[in-house]
């Protein structure tokens, strides 16, 4: 932790101390992200997000929205029906967020960067169980769904003001919360030629 913060310090430090540079006021991005969950037994997890933002003028901030899509699926135990077997449960999500970055060299061929934002999930999970018994033979398909608030922490760097490497956290509910690591590939955003 000493040296995440020592890391941290150097960074505000040197972004302090360079001149702001003029970028393109408008950007987009869009990440591929693969998401873990708090539990252990997962055998597939993706997430895709498209993310609109506008950098302030003569400021280390931007601001957007951000669309994201996501599905991790968890390991349940073994279900059978018919010849087939279910031994997952799938938790999906769709959320809109309005999101804000900071850029700590805005502009240079390497910009750090941390964000958060907030918005609003549609979750969902769909899995099989047994029917009252502990015969794993007999099962049925269960769906769940709901609306929640959404909490979502970001950092990452970005790479010739065209790649983004990108850490997240997302915090909604506790089946649907999410670490996630990824690349985004942004269009804009730019510095501007003087």
């Amino acid at each position: 932790m000493k040296h995440l913060i020592l890391v941290l310090t150097l960074l505000l430090t040197a972004s302090a101390a360079e001149a702001q540079k003029a970028v393109e006021r408008f950007e987009a991005q869009f990440t591929f992200l693969r998401p873990d969950g708090f539990d252990v037994d997962e055998c597939s997890r993706k997430a895709h997000s498209i993310e609109v933002r506008y950098n302030l003028k003569d400021s280390k901030f931007d601001v957007g929205l951000m669309g994201q899509i996501s599905n991790r699926r968890q390991m349940a135990g073994e279900c059978l029906v018919g010849e087939y077997k279910y031994p997952f449960i799938d938790y999906s999500t769709m959320g809109l967020s309005v999101v804000s970055n900071y850029n700590f060299m805005q502009g240079r061929n390497i910009n750090p960067y941390v964000g958060v934002g907030i918005g609003y999930l549609f979750c969902e999970d769909s899995h099989f169980v047994p029917k009252g018994t502990v015969d794993t033979s007999d099962c049925t398909l269960t769906e769940g769904s709901f609306y929640r608030p959404a909490f979502q922490l970001n950092a990452g760097v970005e790479l010739l003001s065209s790649l983004r490497l990108v850490a997240q956290l997302n915090l909604c509910n506790k089946y649907y919360n999410t670490f996630s690591i990824g690349v985004g590939f942004v269009i804009g955003g730019r510095p501007k030629c003087n």
